[in-house]
């Protein structure tokens, strides 16, 4: 399962157990999609609750490789975040490979990947925050987690 956080000027996509190719691809394609994602600084992929993700190799002749992602601006952050070293190096390849973003990391730790993109984390009553896809009891866990 992915869920969308927004934030002001970017998105916390929160990556939670087995997450497919076919996951992936629809998350994407929703992220497009949104009339705010033009506005978006960065991405920060939260994939520190998720248990398995696709190897990149079967997804090679697959529609997600060449998939039509075009950052919305040069300085456009993609920030893969993970506290396993397997899952996190997939992730990135898959990112790297999928999303052509033009520039993306990775790290251990979500306070890391803030610093790194520059985030605007809001406050936990700001009106900027919107929850996209989170139903009201994932809400505090992906706060958490963007925090």
């Amino acid at each position: 399962m992915i869920e969308h956080v927004w934030l002001e000027h970017g998105i916390v996509r929160w990556h939670i157990g087995a997450v497919s190719a076919q996951q992936y691809q629809l998350s994407n394609a929703e992220l497009r999609a949104d009339g705010r994602f033009a506005g978006v600084h960065y991405l920060i992929d939260d994939f520190l609750d998720c248990t398995a993700l696709p190897e990149l190799e079967p997804l090679a002749s697959g529609s997600l490789i060449g998939a039509d992602w075009t950052p919305p601006r040069a300085e456009f952050r993609q920030a893969i975040v993970s506290s396993s070293a397997a899952l996190r190096e997939r992730a990135y390849r898959l990112a790297v490979t999928s999303l052509r973003s033009p520039a993306t990391m990775k790290f251990s730790e979500m306070a890391k990947a803030r610093e790194w993109v520059k985030g605007d984390m809001p406050e936990r009553d700001s009106a900027t925050l919107q929850w996209a896809g989170a139903g009201i009891a994932a809400a505090p866990a992906a706060y958490a987690r963007a925090r």
